[in-house]
């Protein structure tokens, strides 16, 4: 039997799909943490400072949602079709272009900080705390891009817990070397942005070394097929979860503006509270959304759609 041909009711549903949503909801409080450690250990500016950065993050996860949901309903399908060796390589091929996205994003957001930072919000008061947070953030945009691709592809693979285990352990990271490098090595603000790098990277590395070695599971990495048919598809079929997160990522950039016009700093740290709240939200929605779509997918692919 095949890791997605579960019998169909809500009860096997909610269990296929709740390790996703924890998923996403760890995901979402990666930047909770380090707002929390930030605000405590440095100071209002430099929790100022991480809203500010947050909607640079929401692009780069955006991205990762939608090429993974979507890599994952075109994946299913394949595999519910019978098509397995062609699954692999749609798979593989769209990893690889994950990978030059995430180095692109990288690369643009790098030659380009100071003016992003000054257009998300920043004045000279915090710019260089949201100076000192965003670049070391952006050599993680491909590991965060992955993470989340890779999160999806689990569900696909059947093994959903296997991202769980992973993410927590990620998000675990992230709260220990918080307390480390801002509370014993003092680096402040920067310390937070490394930490959840490294905690973004677990995931990462270690997705790419399960679909490197997963001979014995439904998915792996093969020699790729370059299919730009495929890849459109995926990025269509993942544009509505990208929509979610990029309307956190505008929310947040009117919010910040507008607190920052009217209040300062200080106002800024203030509604980054009240947003915490609907970034786990909207982690909940996507995470149910994750988990479901490679069961759909695989039945619609089985011509199984309305059984």
């Amino acid at each position: 039997m095949n890791s997605l041909d579960w019998k169909i009711d809500i009860r096997s549903v909610l269990k296929f799909t709740l390790p996703s949503i924890v998923m996403m909801v760890v995901m979402s409080l990666y930047t909770v943490v380090d707002g929390t450690f930030v605000s405590r250990l440095v100071g209002t500016n430099a929790f100022s400072a991480v809203n500010i950065v947050y909607p640079m993050l929401s692009v780069t996860i955006g991205l990762g949602a939608m090429l993974g949901t979507g890599t994952t309903a075109i994946v299913a399908m394949k595999m519910g079709a019978g098509r397995q060796r062609e699954a692999c390589e749609t798979l593989t091929f769209i990893v690889l272009v994950t990978i030059g996205i995430g180095a692109v994003s990288s690369l643009v957001s790098l030659v380009y900080l100071k003016e992003i930072l000054y257009a998300l919000g920043a004045n000279d008061t915090i710019y260089e705390d949201c100076w000192n947070y965003a670049l070391p953030l952006v050599f993680f945009f491909m590991a965060n891009i992955l993470q989340i691709q890779f999160q999806a592809l689990y569900v696909a693979d059947g093994k959903p817990q296997i991202g769980l285990v992973v993410t927590i352990a990620g998000g675990l990271a992230n709260v220990v070397l918080d307390y480390v490098f801002i509370a014993w090595f003092h680096m402040g603000i920067a310390g937070a942005a490394v930490a959840t790098g490294i905690g973004y990277s677990i995931p990462a590395f270690y997705g790419l070394f399960y679909f490197g070695l997963n001979r014995k599971g439904s998915l792996h990495f093969v020699r790729p097929r370059i299919n730009m048919r495929a890849l459109g598809h995926a990025a269509s079929n993942g544009s509505s979860e990208m929509v979610n997160y990029l309307s956190t990522s505008i929310t947040t950039f009117l919010f910040n503006i507008i607190m920052m016009r009217l209040v300062g700093p200080d106002g800024v740290a203030a509604i980054a509270i009240l947003l915490y709240l609907d970034f786990v939200l909207i982690a909940i929605s996507l995470g149910y959304s994750m988990g479901v779509a490679p069961l759909i997918s695989y039945y619609y692919g089985a011509d199984r759609a309305g059984s």
